[in-house]
């Protein structure tokens, strides 16, 4: 499912970007996009068929709970006086990361930012499987906590698990649908143009000049300038 990650530009563009205070507004990380699929070892394989639900109470709320024999559990809010599900979508997906694994489908980067700077600061790249790509990030990442003032623990990034209820058991195939669905994410997303990244940058020098002379035209309410229709801005 996963292509090759660029260990390069995590380290020198999604880290700092990240960590690093600036005048134009926050930093935002779009939601990293992750499936649960079931996993013997390194080999995929299929979950075990939901079992029957149970009622659970934790905090004064009322839980309906599925297992997935050892693999999964999956609690959601219920409602006692309709004796259902309740409209709220309030839930809580659990996982054995002996048997099932999050797997990242949109995102890669992102999370692979995330688990550098996780790492550094636990010191903890060593029998990580990641211990061979330190040098791409270890220096770079305390220098930056050295040099700005961050602030981790304010540090939110969304998450969108995707599971399929409807693929526990055997010969359901779950791996099958993880791949369809990061076929689907990835060939319908659109990058925006060139010309559109020009006009609303507000880093780059040359994107915002470009961006002034294109306002100075239109404004040229006298046409004594090049006229706006004879510029391909968009």
């Amino acid at each position: 499912l996963q292509r090759d990650l660029d260990d390069h530009r995590v380290a020198v563009s999604l880290i700092p970007y990240l960590l690093s205070q600036r005048e134009t507004g926050p930093a935002l990380f779009p939601p990293i996009m992750a499936v649960l699929l079931p996993f013997d070892g390194k080999s995929p394989t299929d979950f075990p068929a939901l079992e029957s639900s149970f009622l659970s109470t934790e905090e004064d709320m009322t839980m309906q709970v599925q297992d997935a024999g050892e693999s999964v559990r999956i609690s959601r809010l219920y409602d006692g006086a309709s004796d259902s599900l309740s409209p709220i979508s309030y839930g809580r997906l659990e996982w054995n990361s002996e048997y099932s694994r999050l797997v990242v489908l949109d995102g890669q980067h992102r999370a692979m930012a995330l688990l550098a700077i996780d790492r550094t600061m636990r010191d903890a790249w060593s029998n990580s499987g990641g211990d061979k790509y330190r040098f791409f990030y270890e220096k770079r990442i305390k220098d930056l906590l050295t040099s700005e003032t961050v602030h981790l623990d304010s540090i939110e990034v969304p998450v969108m698990v995707a599971w399929f209820p409807d693929l526990f058991g055997p010969e359901k195939h779950p791996h099958r649908a993880a791949r369809q669905l990061f076929v689907d994410v990835n060939k319908e997303a659109r990058q925006p143009s060139e010309s559109r990244i020009i006009l609303l940058s507000d880093v780059d020098l040359t994107n915002i000049l470009a961006r002034r002379l294109l306002s100075e035209l239109r404004n040229d309410v006298n046409a004594n300038l090049l006229p706006l229709y004879a510029v391909e801005y968009d």
